[in-house]
């Protein structure tokens, strides 16, 4: 018989028996037959069955059958590989014969994720099919997404300085929007525009959000600051939020500061915080309205943007 086959000596089957007399007994043995036969197909060694069934959890011998049958058909419809499957099979049977997994459908439509995607998370963890059986609830993957998200951004954070648990780093890793594998590029965008690493540390502590701007964004607010107004890059490092305001803003705030500068009505050292910074209702009473004309050059100037 196909038992004494696998375990080789009576022995061993005797004590098998004597374990779970249900292996010979119920429906004859054939739920037996039929699982050494599932296990031999995809690679499973006698020696491993044997060693199996003299260790097999309480659990029906013909339900462990089903439930294990039940989980290739899963790993199948979401269009695993059939290497593969026989692989997690031959690795994993011992408790996935343990647990009732739903549909694939019904795990698809509730993680809301496709089936390639489904199939990457089963192979990196094929435990993550203990969460996915008959009244169990399964939560949307955008949440694991989310917390994954989250957890990135709080460790490239930590590398920067931010004290773990702290305020600033709640903060900041609030702030942040988009992919966190973007923030690193973000950070040595500065670092390469001539700040130290350090100083670009203080500026995200101070303004999380500057690293809410592409790179892209980023090279060319600071060339507008270098090229155009004529402030060295360093200026940054005490207005950090220089690099969130719209460059309508700020060519706008600057058109009317150097027309200011040359009727005479305001000093040419103002700091960049100043000109940018204060609001759009300050920066008119405060500096536009010091001369007669202000006003009416003020709107000529905002004319030519499309926004501020």
């Amino acid at each position: 018989m196909m038992l004494h086959d696998v375990c080789g000596n009576d022995e061993e089957i005797r004590k098998l028996v004597n374990r779970l007399p249900g292996i010979l007994f119920d429906h004859s043995g054939r739920s037996t037959l039929s699982l050494m036969g599932f296990l031999l197909k995809f690679g499973s060694s006698k020696t491993d069955i044997c060693s199996f069934l003299l260790r097999f959890p309480q659990v029906k011998v013909e339900k462990f059958v089903w439930n294990l049958r039940r989980v290739f058909e899963l790993l199948s419809e979401i269009e695993m590989d059939a290497m593969t499957i026989g692989r997690l099979v031959r690795e994993h049977f011992s408790w996935m014969g343990t647990c009732t997994v739903k549909k694939a459908n019904s795990i698809l439509s509730n993680l809301n994720t496709g089936k390639k995607h489904m199939c990457q998370i089963v192979m990196a963890n094929p435990m993550e099919l203990k969460n996915w059986t008959l009244r169990t609830k399964i939560g949307c993957l955008t949440d694991t997404r989310e917390m994954r998200s989250r957890s990135d951004k709080i460790k490239f954070l930590t590398s920067i300085g931010f004290t773990e648990n702290s305020k600033e780093i709640e903060k900041a890793s609030t702030v942040f929007r988009g992919k966190a594998d973007e923030l690193p590029k973000r950070f040595n965008c500065l670092v390469k525009a001539g700040l130290d690493e350090n100083d670009v540390s203080r500026m995200i502590k101070a303004a999380p959000q500057i690293l809410n701007k592409s790179i892209e964004v980023l090279e060319a607010k600071i060339s507008v600051l270098v090229n155009e107004l004529g402030y060295p890059v360093s200026s940054v490092k005490s207005f950090p939020g220089f690099l969130s305001y719209t460059m309508d803003r700020v060519k706008l705030r600057f058109a009317m500061y150097r027309w200011l500068i040359d009727q005479k009505v305001v000093c040419s050292t103002l700091s960049l915080s100043t000109i940018i910074g204060c609001t759009k209702a300050f920066f008119f009473d405060k500096y536009v309205s010091r001369h007669p004309r202000g006003p009416e050059v003020w709107q000529n100037i905002k004319q030519t943007f499309s926004s501020i």
